[in-house]
């Protein structure tokens, strides 16, 4: 397929916790473009017992959501697909977002890049705050995968399925 453009907008930010999926060699390669903004409003939230940052596919509700684009390679889409459960939470969907060309902000351009949203989703979620930008304090209370684990008498945390279904709408 070669080289796609992904826009990231949460834990896989630079300085955030899950941007090392990004930098490790093994995972494939990936090139920081720049920074950018969604052209159109998407609800933007952080839920569950590990704060994750979500965008449901609602566009036209929320904000603009701040984020970044990389361009990555097959493997490292690869791997983002397993990090962000492709497509069974998160669906890569094509948006449009504007990207930053000096920090002035007076010159700009569209990108036509793909972003994980969750297509199918309980819409109470659409009731919690939203936000615009997943800053460093909301990446302090993130619990990042590795240490979710499923030790049931102490009630840590849930499993994949149970994450899974606490998420998504139940038909």
């Amino acid at each position: 397929m070669g080289a796609i453009k992904v826009f990231v907008y949460g834990t896989l930010k630079r300085n955030r916790t899950n941007h090392k999926w990004l930098t490790r060699v093994e995972n494939g390669r990936s090139n920081f473009i720049g920074e950018a903004i969604t052209v159109d409003k998407w609800p933007f939230v952080i839920a569950t017992r590990y704060n994750i940052p979500y965008v449901f596919n609602d566009i036209g509700k929320g904000k603009h959501i701040i984020g970044e684009i990389y361009e990555v390679d097959d493997a490292m889409l690869d791997r983002l697909d397993e990090l962000e459960q492709h497509p069974t939470l998160y669906r890569r969907t094509k948006i449009n977002t504007t990207r930053i060309i000096n920090s002035n902000n007076s010159q700009s351009i569209i990108e036509h890049v793909e972003s994980y949203i969750i297509h199918n989703y309980n819409p109470n979620l659409l009731q919690l705050p939203m936000i615009d930008n997943f800053t460093e304090d909301d990446d302090i209370i993130y619990c990042e995968p590795i240490k979710r684990r499923d030790i049931v008498e102490n009630d840590y945390c849930e499993t994949p399925q149970q994450h899974i279904m606490n998420i998504v709408k139940l038909n």
